[in-house]
Order: C-alpha cells, then sequence, then structure tokens
C-alpha cells in the first residue's frame, strides 16, 4: 500500500503522459492541472487542463480486505482504502484553427494506446520532478512494491452528467472536454499495527473430533448419596471433560467413554434440568484445550426429598387444616409442587397443589380440607421430578409417612365464629 501522495502522483504522471502526446499537434501547447475556473480562453493560451473532480471509494475492493485485530482491540493488520480517481480533460485554445479538436484527437489516441500507469512510470515521474526541485513534495512518496498498473478508462457522461459538472461543479459555460476514470488506487490508513513477536515454531496437527451422545440421565437412588447422579452413552471421554447441569458445572467422580458419575453442583433446585457433555481436547504447543465436541441435551430429573421431621398439620388464620414441610433440594416459588398422597391401608389418594409462598425460605403448605383422616405414604412432584419412597423387609412401601389428624378448633374460637355466624342470621 502506498501512502498520501499516491493520488498527486497519479495526476503528475497523467499529465507527463498528455504533455508527450501533444507535442507538434499545436504550437505553444501547455498541460495544466488546476480546475476548469482558473484557466481558460481568458488567458490566451493553447491548452489541455487535467483536473480529478471526484474520487470514489470501491466497495467491492474495501470489502475484499477487511481489518484484523487482537482480542485485546489492538490492530494486527490494517485494510487498504480503494479509490478510483475521475479527471476530466478540457482543451483550450483558438477555436477558428480548430485547435481544441486537435488536442482533444491526440490525447484521445495517446490514452487508447496507452491506458496504463505502472509503477515504473510513476517513478519516472517522481525522479523528474526531484531533478527540478530536489525538495518536490512528490520525493516523499512511498510506493507499493507490489502496486499494480492503474488503468484509464475513457467514461461516457451524460448529457445530465455533463451539464451537472459544468453548471453546478464549475459554474462555468461548456469547453470541449473527455472524462477519464483511473481504477484502483490503494492509499495506506494511518493506523499504523503493532508488531507481533515472531513465531518460534510452525506446525500442523490432525485432530478427529469426537461427537459423544448421552442415551440416560438418572440420579442415584441410594439414599446415602441423593446428590449423585450418572449418565450412560458413549464418546463422553476427551482430554478434558465437563458435565453440565443447566449453565453450573458438575463434580465428576468417575468417567469412562460409556459412563460417567458427578454430583450435583451447588444450589441445584429440585425439578428437571438439561444435562450436557462437552469435551475439550488439548492441541498445539504448549497444548491448549480446546473444544471437541459436545452432546446432546438430556434430561436429568433431580428429585426432591421429603424431611419427615419437619411434616407439621395445623389450623390457618380460617380454622382451615393444612399440612407443612420442608424439602430438599430448594424448591422454587415458581415452581409447580403437588404433594401425593396415598393411604396406607388402600383408601383413597389425593393430589395436592401448593399453596402460594411469601419466599423461597418458607414451608411448603397444602390444605387439607378435602382429606379424610387416616395414615398415608407421602410423595413430593417438583416440575415432573417425585419424591422416592421407601419399603420395609418385605417389599411395602412404608415411609415417608404422615397420620392425618384434624385439628379441632379450640373452644374459645369456635364460640366466637358461631357468634358471628348467629349475628349474621336475619330472622327466621
Amino acid at each position: 500500500m502506498s501512502n498520501d501522495l499516491i493520488i498527486a502522483a497519479v495526476t503528475a504522471s497523467l499529465r507527463d503522459i498528455v504533455a508527450n502526446a501533444i507535442v507538434g499537434s499545436a504550437p505553444g501547447a501547455v498541460v495544466s492541472t488546476l480546475a476548469p475556473t482558473e484557466t481558460g480562453q481568458n488567458l490566451g493560451e493553447t491548452r489541455v487542463n487535467i483536473f480529478m473532480y471526484q474520487a470514489i471509494p470501491d466497495g467491492m475492493l474495501s470489502n475484499q480486505y477487511l481489518p484484523s485485530r487482537r482480542t485485546d482491540g489492538s490492530l494486527i493488520a490494517d485494510a487498504p482504502i480503494a479509490l478510483t480517481l475521475h479527471y476530466l480533460v478540457t482543451f483550450f485554445g483558438d477555436a477558428a484553427t480548430q485547435e481544441p479538436q486537435r488536442l482533444l484527437g491526440r490525447v484521445a489516441t495517446a490514452l487508447y494506446h496507452q491506458p496504463l500507469i505502472t509503477r515504473e512510470r510513476l517513478q519516472e515521474t517522481v525522479e523528474t520532478a526531484l531533478l527540478d526541485d530536489p525538495d518536490h513534495y512528490l520525493g516523499r512518496l512511498e510506493l507499493d512494491p507490489r502496486q499494480q498498473p492503474l488503468r484509464l478508462t475513457p467514461s461516457a457522461l451524460s448529457l445530465d452528467d455533463v451539464t451537472r459538472i459544468w453548471s453546478v461543479f464549475f459554474q462555468t459555460p461548456y469547453i470541449l472536454s473527455l472524462a477519464y476514470d483511473c481504477r484502483t488506487v490503494f492509499l495506506e490508513p494511518g493506523e499504523a499495527p503493532k508488531p507481533a513477536l515472531p513465531v518460534r515454531s510452525r506446525g500442523a496437527e490432525t485432530v478427529f473430533f469426537k461427537n459423544p451422545e448421552i442415551s440416560k440421565a438418572a440420579a442415584s437412588e441410594d439414599p446415602a448419596t441423593p446428590d449423585d447422579f450418572y449418565l450412560v452413552g458413549r464418546d463422553m471421554v476427551d482430554d478434558e471433560v465437563a458435565v453440565f447441569v443447566g449453565d453450573l458445572e458438575a463434580v465428576q467422580s468417575s468417567a469412562s467413554e460409556n459412563r460417567i458419575e458427578a454430583s450435583l453442583p451447588a444450589g441445584t433446585a429440585a425439578g428437571l434440568h438439561p444435562v450436557q457433555v462437552r469435551c475439550r481436547r488439548l492441541i498445539g504447543e504448549p497444548p491448549q484445550p480446546r473444544p471437541s465436541g459436545e452432546s446432546n441435551l438430556a434430561t436429568l430429573a433431580v428429585r426432591p426429598r421429603i424431611d419427615e421431621a419437619s411434616v407439621a398439620i395445623d389450623l390457618n388464620d380460617q380454622d382451615e387444616p393444612e399440612l407443612s414441610l420442608t424439602a430438599a433440594p430448594p424448591v422454587g416459588a415458581d415452581q409447580r409442587v403437588v404433594l401425593l398422597l396415598n393411604e396406607l391401608n388402600g383408601g383413597p389418594a389425593y393430589a395436592l397443589t401448593a399453596l402460594a409462598r411469601a419466599a423461597e425460605a418458607d414451608p411448603l403448605r397444602f390444605s387439607l380440607a378435602d382429606v379424610a383422616e387416616g395414615r398415608c405414604l407421602l410423595r413430593l412432584r417438583v416440575d415432573g421430578a417425585e419424591s422416592l419412597l421407601a419399603v420395609d423387609g418385605a417389599g411395602v412401601y412404608n415411609a415417608p409417612a404422615v397420620d392425618i389428624v384434624i385439628p379441632t378448633p379450640e373452644p374459645e374460637r369456635r364460640r366466637e365464629r358461631g357468634t358471628r355466624r348467629g349475628r349474621g342470621r336475619g330472622p327466621r
């Protein structure tokens, strides 16, 4: 990429090409690079004027080279600025002897046979300028060694385009002219990339990624290890393996290709949770862990556990019987909780929905208004995950259980409630 003087160098090279082309075409003809309003017929000269009236970014080439940056935002390599230059070549002279037309013919022929501005020509233009003036500004031109030849293409301007250029840009009467496009000029952006450390070694490694799959996810049924669970599947081991329950990583106790055993992360609530195995491979020098495969999402049912010591039956403020209990793991306030009651002697069964709680730390409460007295087995279902029942030596379910005994309101409260009812009745 060249520096910002490349545009001026292209204009100077085009001026030299035109100057060589008009030699002998008209006596005293000169070449200038002024605006059409600064030179013209009033100067009384035979002249060819070159004016760059527009520079347009090249959208296709600008998108082809995109800047790249490090993770900290520092620049690795910048993208060049790609521009298409639009020139207007205007011809002045004695119209009676057709000097403008003669100059136009010479210039059009020269640029047809020589449509390229090469890197060598740009260097020649700079050397010529330095011979005349050692302090010439083109001496600061930094030309990219990879600079491709710039192509000059005639531009067919419509009558509307010509009208807008002369009446809006220059605000002067039309003068015989040609339009050319010069593409593509690449400029180096101002920001310099920070140099990176040299590469000490290069290498390539072929890695076959895994495709782990979970076919079963289940919690432990051993009361001694209620927070343990296991996964069954295939291809579940790599250099590094992580098991995620939701967004939390579980603690593994053992791992093999077909089975992983782990413990629930702290804070995991009761209910249904997605579980996934994520494998990583150590790649590079020094080895760095890279993702090598992720399993499908399986569903793990984290079963709630009823604290039998916390089970209590009492009357609420309206003298309605309620059963309260606590469970582990914790149950969220927005989770659906159902208490299943089954009488031990084969009597009726009930499904009680938990009452609203003010805070998650409050005990779970269930109304016993429609429940008959008797001894019942307790099961807690949280979002589809159900607590387990214990069995006795004969293989019969026996715990957790509770004796449903509906408390009797205190006499004073019964009398006060009856008084309120009596006052509310009208005469019969």
